[in-house]
């Protein structure tokens, strides 16, 4: 596989975040910025991903010079949750706020 195909396949970005953007109701927040990563990249044999078994199947259809629909899409399969701190002026308190699956672990073929 050359280094070019390599940057192709499917992977972890970088996608820098900042907290404003998430609507939480105050202007002190922590973190302040974060990285929630994306997945992109293409998905085929060549690239070598982890598959399910239906991917898989597309993949190898398409080898054989038949058309499917794709061979599979460069989605998260691993996430994991992350905590803000922010401060709500009209109770005068700090609450804590968790967003489920927000942070990308892991990409792969699906």
């Amino acid at each position: 596989m050359t280094v070019e195909q390599a940057d192709k396949g499917c992977r972890r970005e970088d996608l820098l975040v900042n907290s404003s953007v998430l609507g939480l109701p105050a202007s002190f927040i922590r973190p302040e910025s974060f990285n929630a990563y994306q997945c992109r990249g293409l998905c085929s044999l060549t690239h070598g991903m982890a598959f399910t078994t239906h991917s898989l199947l597309e993949a190898f259809v398409n080898k054989e010079g038949n058309k499917t629909d794709g061979e599979g899409c460069c989605v998260p399969t691993k996430l994991r949750p992350l905590s803000f701190i922010y401060y709500v002026k009209e109770h005068e308190v700090f609450e804590r706020y968790t967003f489920k699956d927000l942070i990308i672990e892991e990409c792969g073929c699906y």
